[in-house]
């Protein structure tokens, strides 16, 4: 059968089975006691000792018919009656006080048996009755245990005959119930507070898994394998600052030969980001289903971002519309950090500016002319997200572009996935053990013939 306990329901039940075991080990120390009592003072205490064995098995049994019930509800993935575990409390409320009646009996002296290590039992019960995970339910079990106990010592002291001079003021008896009561308030709270810990440790356990599935997903919607260009090859990374990220690249393979190649940046990281990322991933591939233009796609994207971003999120974008049969092109950039090119043939390596504002933020999308690219064999073109050349290291020292200039100017022979797994490395290794606090992603067209 199906487990269709809740997380909270099958905590409670695994708390149980653990306050179960407890209370199992302290009736084996108790039986140890009686043990002790029968083989070393046969003369004063056999009895005590046996009456202490007789009432732990009683107590262990119930307590093992009970843990049984708490396995049994485990397995069919059903929580017990809710009378079941008021039925529970009651009688193992009950248990400490008949065994105090039971020692009195054996003992003859009732009014040391109330104040003897046997109240200490009550004590603990009360305390245990945590682990159930319902303040309710402990706040019943102290009353009632109060109750047991103040009925018994009425009892003693009002209604039973016995031989012997009460040591003891009544008000020490009247004090003992009290404490039990507030023993049974700050169990109370404390109950209260673990099941406020155990609420929040549920629900970040389940956004972890919506996260982690969230994050699969994001995953999922970034190209792989890389699609083929002729003449190209295009390598890229992203890591999130956390679970999900705000940046995302894409390759659209629009006609044999022509490809649109975009890195896009949303403000912030997180959840949100990503959802908005998402959003503008698919409104672009939607776009580009019927129009390849450049300025049009991001024009029209932008409308729709505008329409559904809240105030306060843009995006950044950088696009490239790439002829792989001409090795012409046409960059844009909305507010997006300097793409870099490089040319092999120089050395040089140029920035590529933005021609408008990020996205979301306005509309009509206001763009410049779109700068033209003619790729020779061997030029680089490197897109990067502002989480690369921002991330610190331990002295407060950003990586930066001219840092990345460098690098990339080092590892212009290489292939474009080499290049992309050293720029990786490359910015940990800088950054050491500085968190990530931004999304970093990069992509990298390279001609090779």
């Amino acid at each position: 059968m199906a487990n269709s306990l809740t997380p909270y329901e099958l905590l409670r039940l695994k708390s149980e089975r653990m306050r179960g075991f407890g209370m199992l080990f302290m009736l084996v120390v108790m039986t140890g006691i009686g043990l002790y009592y029968m083989q070393y003072m046969p003369d004063t205490r056999a009895d005590l000792g046996s009456t202490i064995i007789i009432m732990t098995v009683i107590f262990a049994v119930f307590e093992i018919a009970f843990m049984f019930v708490v396995e049994n509800a485990m397995r069919r993935g059903k929580m017990p009656a809710n009378a079941l575990w008021y039925f529970e409390m009651v009688i193992e409320s009950l248990i400490p006080v008949l065994s105090m009646a039971m020692i009195i009996d054996v003992m003859h002296n009732p009014f040391i048996t109330l104040v003897s290590p046997a109240y200490a039992l009550i004590i603990i019960i009360i305390a245990a009755s945590s682990l159930r995970l319902s303040p309710c339910l402990t706040a019943v079990t102290g009353v009632f245990s109060a109750l047991c106990y103040s009925v018994l010592v009425f009892w003693v002291l009002y209604v039973g005959k016995s031989e012997y001079q009460n040591p003891y003021s009544t008000t020490l008896y009247i004090n003992m119930a009290i404490m039990l009561l507030v023993a049974t308030a700050v169990m109370f709270f404390v109950t209260r507070e673990m099941r406020r810990y155990v609420d929040v440790t549920i629900l970040g356990v389940a956004m972890g898994k919506e996260l982690e599935l969230a994050s699969q997903v994001q995953k999922n919607l970034l190209p792989s394998p890389m699609p083929g260009l002729s003449g190209y090859e295009i390598s890229a990374f992203s890591t999130p600052a956390t679970q999900t990220g705000g940046d995302y690249y894409d390759v659209v393979i629009t006609q044999p030969n022509h490809a649109i190649v975009t890195l896009a940046d949303v403000s912030g990281h997180g959840i949100g980001p990503a959802l908005l990322m998402a959003t503008c991933r698919a409104y672009i591939r939607g776009i580009l289903n019927h129009e390849q233009n450049l300025a049009s796609v991001m024009t029209q994207a932008n409308h729709l971002l505008c329409d559904h971003v809240s105030s306060g999120r843009f995006v950044t974008l950088a696009a490239l519309s790439l002829d792989a049969e001409n090795h012409q092109a046409e960059y844009l950039s909305a507010g997006h950090a300097p793409t870099l090119l490089m040319r092999d043939a120089t050395g040089e390596i140029e920035s590529l500016p933005a021609q408008a504002m990020p996205m979301g933020i306005t509309t009509p999308l206001t763009l410049d002319e779109a700068v033209r690219v003619d790729f020779k064999v061997g030029d680089i073109l490197v897109m990067f997200s502002d989480g690369y050349y921002e991330w610190k290291n331990a002295a407060g020292e950003q990586f930066g572009i001219a840092r990345l200039k460098s690098l990339i100017d080092k590892l212009r022979h290489e292939s474009a996935s080499k290049i992309t797994a050293i720029l990786q490395d490359a910015i940990r290794e800088f950054a050491q053990a500085q968190p990530q606090k931004d999304d970093v992603t990069t992509l990298i067209v390279k001609r090779v013939e």
